[in-house]
């Protein structure tokens, strides 16, 4: 991983470690272009909330976010 981006070989591994799921390369390039196209949004999110005041606002806030690119 470079710059903190994630590779589509650091998606296969964290699936498999993670999950025990076997990805196979172009799923695993397909999920690293989603993380690297959410990230930087969901780090947005995440620096204006104050998690242990309220516990689901940032799912919440992922969630509305995701709402928007549909």
């Amino acid at each position: 991983m470079t710059d903190r981006i994630p590779s589509a070989a650091l998606v296969q591994a964290m699936s498999a470690e993670l999950r025990g799921v076997t990805l196979t390369e172009e799923r695993a390039a397909e999920v690293a272009a989603d993380l690297r196209r959410l990230l930087p949004h969901a780090a947005a999110a995440g620096a204006g909330n104050d998690l242990n005041a309220e516990p689901g606002l940032f799912a919440v806030t992922l969630q509305r976010l995701a709402s928007r690119e549909r």
